[in-house]
């Protein structure tokens, strides 16, 4: 039914709690896992006199400092469960973007990830 799950994941613990029903839906089906983690850049304002709009950019140096702290964190994961075929891939961009476009471009049949961990009136609102 599942040959391929991709799992997003922010490098919170929350979000991994979602690994634990994705190998085990994987293992039953085998299939492979994606371990997902897009890097929205960190914005840092150009220089600009006073009372001036500031353009925003991305530092290189910020981004590329968060790219392999998140190919670290994702090569942590990758060995977390023997038996189970596990690649990742880190984005750089928008998470709900990064998401879509690597399920259509990989032909993915499963997203699995976690919520917020709202409840009661943080969730309503």
């Amino acid at each position: 039914m599942f040959h391929s799950i991709l799992v997003s994941l922010d490098g919170s613990t929350l979000a991994e709690q979602a690994l634990a029903p994705t190998f085990s839906i994987a293992a039953k089906f085998a299939a492979s896992v994606l371990l997902l983690r897009v890097v929205v850049p960190e914005r840092t304002a150009l220089s600009q006199p006073p009372l001036v709009p500031s353009p925003f950019m991305a530092n290189a140096e910020a981004l590329q400092r968060q790219i392999v702290e998140a190919q670290d964190y994702l090569a942590g994961l990758e060995h977390a469960r023997p038996g189970v075929s596990v690649h990742s891939r880190v984005l750089v961009g928008a998470p709900p973007a990064g998401i879509v476009t690597t399920a259509v471009d990989g032909d993915i049949d499963l997203i699995v990830m976690s919520t917020h961990g709202r409840s009661g009136l943080t969730r309503l609102l």
